[in-house]
């Protein structure tokens, strides 16, 4: 069984990109990882993706996107790292305030992704508005379920 089968209304799945999107609770995390609360325990949606998918997570590992999105519970996209590979990575890929990091949105790209939000769009929208617009498809998803840039 995998997180589909369990919260199939807090996932949506990006057909382009094969990421499964989880719309679910951040519960404050400022880095926009979905959050999910089971059987007492607060934890990463993506981290109970993986154990639902391929067992517990090991003692110093981490899970790492293969896909850099941070939203994606998707088992197949996810991976077992250590600490370091991680960090490694995340700054190969530009992931980490280094040169060649997707930008940050500005207002009027905001002002767009909310304008598209205001009606329903067709599969794979959102993810090459992201593409259009240099950004993160997780900024634009998280723009247009009004999970950030709420003042704008």
């Amino acid at each position: 069984m995998d997180i589909m089968d369990l919260y199939p209304e807090r996932i949506s799945p990006e057909p382009n990109s094969g990421c499964w999107l989880w719309t679910g609770s951040t519960k404050g995390d400022k880095r926009m990882y979905g959050r999910i609360y089971r059987k007492g325990q607060d934890r990463y949606a993506h981290h109970f993706s993986y154990e639902c998918s391929h067992g517990k997570i090991p003692t110093g590992m981490v899970v790492m996107h293969k896909c850099d999105v941070k939203g994606c519970v998707n088992p197949s996209h996810l991976e077992l790292g250590t600490p370091q590979k991680n960090a490694k990575d995340a700054i190969d890929r530009g992931l980490n305030n280094t040169p060649g990091r997707p930008p940050k949105a500005s207002p009027a790209q905001i002002a767009k992704i909310k304008h598209h939000s205001k009606t329903k769009q067709p599969r794979g929208f959102w993810l090459s508005l992201a593409k259009e617009m240099n950004l993160s498809p997780l900024i634009v998803y998280d723009v247009h379920l009004g999970r950030s840039w709420k003042r704008v």
